[in-house]
């Protein structure tokens, strides 16, 4: 079972296969990074800042899309749910080849 949803379709994905993108997940501990910074972020920030109504919020780092870049970083989005596990927008990473973290886009609908 995989991790992510992947688009088979996206002619600009190196990686074409869902084990190939499950074990760089795993190697990069993708799930971790992207939990731990998003704690990061809600505890950092006011609900004003984030434009969120309160800070009941979530994401699925379980439920991931991948993605290359133009600049051919590794992009990992997960869904930000909130206290009805409606989805409101999603928390993403840019990470390298080399697991450095590149960039992290917080966007609400």
């Amino acid at each position: 079972m995989s991790l992510y949803n992947f688009d088979s379709t996206d002619t600009n994905n190196i990686m074409r296969t869902k084990p190939q993108i499950d074990k760089l997940m795993v190697k990069f501990g993708i799930q971790e990074k992207m939990n731990n910074l998003f704690k990061y972020i809600l505890a950092n920030h006011t609900c004003e800042d984030l434009d969120i109504e309160n800070k009941n919020i979530s994401i699925n780092s379980k439920n991931l899309k991948y993605s290359k870049t133009e600049f051919d970083y590794h992009k990992f989005q997960a869904p930000i749910l909130n206290d009805n596990k409606t989805q409101i927008g999603y928390f993403a990473l840019v990470v390298t080849n080399d697991s450095e973290i590149i960039d992290e886009y917080f966007v609400i609908n």
